[in-house]
């Protein structure tokens, strides 16, 4: 038997995620699926099948047009000069992932750490932390940035998970196309045309972990050119079991470290969350040469939090015991819409006018220190391609961006004083793609430059160059420059209210441990714009018909990167200052394998190391492990049962002031599906190796504790419907 509930707080206050599922659900629930498959035996109308992976040969799927390289469906995988990699919607279907933050980790080359139920460090090449503001992420092109802290709120993101076509992760730089935050990579979101969703989807998916997930999605038709899906989404997860702290040890001036306690329930929060998300999305297909896009979403979601937040009025003990706090929920509204018009010209020109509107409010429930800001984004983008003169592919464009915000808090202060902000960024960018000494030889100039209310013009360019010997080899470097602008929160006063502040970070004359105290970030508009500059050698080989390798090596060099540097030890203040440096390397490794006509392997290696140079501040949390790994297998049993799995590997971290172990993960489900009906049954287990793990770290100053991904079992039912 196993139970999910959370714990009673010190203030008295008392969470209501409960759940219960017996494991011998699990084995009803396979019994069901078993009966539902034998019952639904093929009709004489049978539905057309999908083509599935097993379908396609590796030169079918590495041939996939991707966009996020050169903004132009011109490029397939195999010839992309960057380091790309595609996760496919048949990946998805098979890895039974059901967030978009944990399908990311079925790209080799990125890092995902769940730091609790609600929250995910996602990164490629290092600086990888909750906070991570070096990587660019959008969704069928609406950017999903923050413009407060400039990461990303993963459990503000959702979608239907089949209506996606593929995610595009890009390692390395693509600013002189994307603009600020492309640094360490681009994510890519694409969903599927209307055309591709029709008729009726029902999903209900039920687990340990994942308490209620349920989604109907409807496609339909306008005429013969029309194509419309909507669809309404309910997602529940409870709460990861609290890997609190053990103050005894961990202020101790020889231990510190995480350590279990389940003995005192002060350190207990709720992290778990529900969300109901809904949207739309029309496509006009002219026949002639237009296309018309319309699409919006709208959620509601109620989050937990792992972040502490304390009522100081006098300095800390000496022992350094953190004193009455709260552990916060979060509420949060949000809608967007977004237009896009394709026209094209000619067979070699055309353009794309794209604008978006994204809107949302989130809510901080704590009496201590109330928080609650509302965010607009406003975008219009367009691009232009011709092919100019012998052979030269131009592709040019401007964007215009505004953002506004209105804050109430008194945990924030602003320099000049202010509770609003408008922010506008105006880009302007230009790309040119031709023959370079030989046939073989493909040579892409681009440059971007984007002008910002912070640090004015920043210009952010690139030199990409493939050499292709043949069908089957495809040789490409590239040397780029990107820039990560500073933001609000260069403006901002961060009155946390109190935080764990690390012994080393006291000074002489102060105990030598770890303290709770009055803790406060102070802004700083004098910080410069961060500056990148990456070297990247890329090969991708396909030696035989069955199996394909795609290498990279990579070092990159950072300057003026923000940091921190204490001002006063006690109370503990610090400021932002842009004194860091940090130079690092890296090799990327993955394969496809295809050993048997229905099994299929997937195989990812990732080796870092960073060396960092703060002149006097404080090194960045990164939270990047030297090594990881992973290896999945697609084995289809017959033609209406397969077997995935999936094994993670990641090396022990080192944090400043923490250490993380190495973990192990094993992922293996069932999938028992019947394509001429449209049912499909998966039944999952997750974390099978170990009962639970950390896998992320908290808030350094302000958590209460760390949570900790638990083995659990699910079950999923779908139906496909005309």
């Amino acid at each position: 038997m196993r139970t999910v509930c959370s714990a009673r707080t010190r203030s008295g206050s008392r969470y209501s995620y409960c759940f219960r599922m017996p494991y011998a659900a699990v084995l009803l629930a396979l019994a069901l699926c078993a009966a539902l498959t034998a019952l639904c035996a093929p009709r004489a109308a049978a539905r057309e099948p999908e083509r599935s992976t097993f379908d396609m040969s590796l030169e079918e799927l590495l041939g996939t047009t991707v966009t996020s390289v050169t903004r132009l469906p011109d490029r397939s995988v195999f010839n992309a000069p960057a380091a790309i990699y595609v996760i496919s919607q048949e990946d998805i279907r098979r890895s039974g992932l059901l967030q978009i933050p944990e399908i990311l980790r079925l790209a080799p080359a990125m890092q995902v750490e769940r730091v609790d139920a609600g929250t995910w460090s996602i990164s490629a090449r290092g600086f990888n932390n909750r906070y991570n503001r070096l990587q660019r992420v959008q969704m069928d092109g609406r950017t999903l940035t923050d413009i407060l802290f400039g990461g990303v709120y993963w459990a503000n993101q959702d979608a239907v998970i089949d209506d996606l076509d593929r995610i595009e992760v890009i390692s390395g730089p693509g600013a002189s196309l994307w603009g600020s935050n492309a640094i360490n990579g681009v994510i890519s979101i694409i969903s599927k045309p209307a055309r591709e969703t029709q008729g009726w989807l029902v999903k209900s998916h039920t687990g340990d972990a994942e308490r209620g997930i349920g989604t109907i999605r409807y496609g339909g038709r306008f005429g013969p050119d029309t194509f419309f899906r909507l669809y309404a989404k309910h997602d529940e997860h409870g709460n990861f079991d609290t890997y609190a702290y053990n103050n005894a040890l961990y202020n101790s001036p020889y231990v510190n470290q995480y350590t279990e306690d389940k003995s005192d329930d002060l350190y207990s929060y709720q992290d778990g969350y529900r969300r109901q998300q809904f949207g739309f999305r029309a496509d006009w297909e002219n026949r002639g040469a237009d296309s018309f896009t319309l699409q919006g979403d709208a959620y509601r979601l109620m989050q937990g939090d792992s972040i502490a937040y304390a009522n100081y009025t006098v300095l800390a003990s000496p022992l350094g015991l953190p004193p009455s706090g709260y552990a916060s929920q979060k509420e949060a509204d949000g809608w967007n819409v977004m237009g896009r018009w394709n026209r094209e010209l000619s067979e070699t020109s055309g353009f794309k006018l794209q604008m978006f509107v994204d809107w949302n409010a989130q809510k901080y429930l704590n009496p201590l220190t109330p928080h609650s800001d509302k965010k607009r984004v406003s975008e219009i983008d367009f691009q232009h391609y011709f092919r100019a003169g012998r052979g030269h592919d131009i592709l040019w464009g401007a964007q215009y961006r505004h953002d506004r915000m209105r804050v109430s808090t008194n945990m924030l202060t602003y320099t000049p004083e202010t509770d609003s902000f408008n922010n506008e960024t105006i880009s302007g960018f230009v790309q040119d793609s031709f023959k370079f000494l030989s046939p073989e030889m493909l040579m892409t100039l681009g440059a971007k430059i984007e002008k910002n209310d912070f640090t004015g013009e920043e210009l952010q360019p690139s030199m990409r160059l493939t050499y292709t010997p043949n069908q089957d080899n495809v040789v490409w470097t590239a040397v780029s420059k990107a820039v990560k602008a500073p933001g609000n929160e260069t403006r901002a006063n961060y009155n946390v209210g109190g935080a764990n502040v690390p012994a080393n970070s006291l000074g002489a004359g102060n105990p030598p441990i770890d303290m709770w105290m009055p803790f406060t970030l102070q802004g700083n508009p004098r910080v410069q714009e961060e500056e990148f500059i990456a070297y990247e050698l890329g090969y991708r080989t396909r030696p035989r018909a069955d199996l394909t390798l795609d290498m990279t090596a990579f070092a990159h060099r950072g300057h003026h990167l923000q940091r921190t540097e204490v001002v006063t030890a006690v109370p503990y203040v610090v400021t932002l200052v842009s004194k860091g440096a940090a130079h690092y390397e890296g090799f990327e490794l993955s394969a496809t394998w295809t050993p048997a006509p229905r099994w299929r392997l997937a195989a990812g290696y990732t080796w870092f190391s960073a060396d960092e140079k703060t002149a006097g501040a404080m090194p960045v949390s990164d939270e990047t492990p030297r090594n990881q790994a992973q290896l999945r297998s697609y084995y289809d049993i017959n033609p209406n049962l397969e077997f995935n799995s999936a094994l993670y590997y990641q090396d022990n971290i080192r944090h400043p002031d923490i250490k993380l172990p190495k973990s192990l993960r094993l992922d293996a489900g069932l999938t028992w599906k019947n394509q001429d009906r449209g049912y499909e049954c998966k039944v999952w287990g997750r974390n099978l190796i170990d009962p639970k793990y950390r896998e992320g770290f908290p808030d350094r100053y302000s958590s209460l504790g760390a949570a900790q991904a638990e083995r659990n079992f699910s079950i999923e039912m779908n139906w496909n419907l005309p």
